[in-house]
């Protein structure tokens, strides 16, 4: 199994990218509003700041990490999608998320998962992912059932959390 990730991916309308400092802009609005209520938000810019550069330095550490979505016609930063590992016991865990509401709906968060699935069966040879949800988190629900995540008997690692288990020996949705 590699653990070196692709620095970019692509989709026919999607731009996968490792952080960047122009990044913050956007993250940080994300960060300070409501969208981040099922991850223990709303924080404070420095906190958004701590976190963006918490995705970068995750790459430098471990060889993968968050990518940044962004339309691949305009380059706007869209939300973030990817794997991070901060418990050597487990698998990786996967996350996406979009940070502005407008662009829910209309099938970004699945479209960009699906291809960093693809990235890490097909080309790091990876087997196991792991994803925890917010139980009252629909739309991350449903994301996960349609990448083919199976809801584990497991707690989450948090309260009120899910535990959705990614096996990437089939194939992914």
């Amino acid at each position: 199994m590699t653990m070196i990730a692709a620095e970019t991916l692509t989709t026919d309308r999607l731009h996968l990218r490792r952080p960047e400092a122009s990044d913050f802009e956007a993250f940080a609005a994300y960060t300070v509003g409501p969208r981040t209520l099922y991850i223990g938000g709303p924080k404070s810019r420095r906190l958004a700041f701590d976190k963006l550069a918490n995705f970068a330095g995750h790459w430098l550490l471990r060889g993968y990490g968050r990518y940044i979505i962004t339309d691949r016609a305009t380059g706007r930063p869209m939300g973030h999608v990817g794997a991070f590992s901060h418990d050597d016991t487990m698998p990786p865990e996967l996350a996406w998320t979009l940070w502005d509401g407008a662009d829910e709906g209309k099938g970004y968060a699945r479209e960009a998962a699906t291809e960093v699935l693809r990235h890490y069966r097909d080309d790091l040879g990876w087997s196991d992912l792991l994803a925890f949800v917010h139980e009252d988190n629909d739309g991350s629900i449903a994301i996960a059932r349609a990448l083919g995540g199976v809801l584990s008997p497991l707690p989450g690692r948090e309260p009120l959390t899910l535990r959705f288990e990614f096996d990437l020996r089939e194939k992914a949705a």
